[in-house]
């Protein structure tokens, strides 16, 4: 595996992501070289979508790594492309909006924005390897209020995400637009983590985990701790996923809480340093507290 930072995408998948009302979604991936054909019918499409105004058969996409092409399957209703009908057949881009039945669809390449040769530093490789040596148990927690560019990213990766906010009290709910995800980072094919080191690292994008838990597992833990009583009692809103914060507010927590409760199925919390120019090491010590590995590049 290369070392340094990934500055292209290989065999980049295609991304269809429908939309759920409220505000939720469902993301499908095409792999290069395949077809993908969707539905109301189990036993004739790949993707099935519950939706009674959508057929049984209703379109397809090819994708062959660098070009996509969606197909209507002779649906009852058609299907629009960009809010006009299609013909029996047209090519898709990355960006389009797809509407079946009452049923709409976003298309995305992995990784689009992210092809073609970066700049990187010596620092950011350093850190990306750090990183990578923990790649089947990766994780982050990103912050998209940080920067739009977060969000742009997201849309574009294959990696599995979900909004912490999701399901969360309606004072959160508010909030989505711009909410925090938890990312699990473990497809060493994907560019998203080479991305967010690229770009983000040093500019507090949000913080980085080592653990062993399933994805929706982790996801539920974090979701408790959006919302904590602080060391007198009070009510407030944890931004554990922002690097300083969250070492500034563990320091506030007696070490029980940290041992057992923030990292549990934690292996350690992996955070920039201030400026980005290294990282801190975050470990819960079974009757220690928390101790804090410095990594100086």
């Amino acid at each position: 595996m290369d070392a340094r930072l990934a500055s292209s995408v290989a065999s980049a998948r295609l991304i269809l992501e429908q939309l759920v009302a409220p505000t939720g979604s469902r993301r499908f991936l095409v792999d290069p070289g395949c077809t993908v054909r969707v539905g109301r019918r189990a036993d004739l499409v790949g993707i099935v979508v519950l939706d009674p105004r959508m057929s049984s058969l209703h379109f397809s996409i090819a994708w062959d790594g660098t070009s996509a092409v969606i197909q209507d399957l002779e649906s009852r209703s058609g299907t629009m492309l960009n809010g006009s009908r299609m013909g029996r057949s047209a090519p898709l881009k990355h960006g389009d909006w797809i509407r079946a039945g009452a049923s709409d669809f976003h298309v995305y390449e992995e990784g689009f924005t992210q092809r073609g040769p970066r700049a990187s530093t010596p620092q950011k490789d350093a850190i990306y390897r750090l990183l990578r040596e923990h790649e089947k148990e990766l994780y982050a927690v990103v912050d998209v209020a940080k920067n739009l560019r977060i969000a742009a990213l997201l849309k574009e990766s294959a990696d599995e995400r979900c909004d912490l906010y999701e399901g969360h009290e309606r004072d959160l709910e508010g909030e989505r637009g711009v909410a925090p995800y938890l990312v699990k980072l473990s497809d060493a094919a994907s560019p998203l983590l080479g991305s967010l080191v690229r770009e983000g690292w040093g500019e507090s994008w949000g913080i980085y985990m080592v653990s062993a838990r399933p994805f929706k597992d982790l996801w539920r833990h974090f979701q408790g701790f959006l919302r904590v009583d602080d060391p007198v009692g009070q009510d407030m809103i944890f931004r554990f996923y922002e690097p300083r914060g969250l070492q500034q507010l563990l320091r506030q927590f007696v070490s029980r809480w940290v041992e057992e409760v923030l990292f549990e199925g934690v292996a350690c919390f992996i955070v920039e340093s201030e400026g980005g120019h290294g990282a801190h090491i975050l470990r819960a010590q079974p009757g220690q507290g928390l101790s804090a590995e410095d990594v100086k590049l």
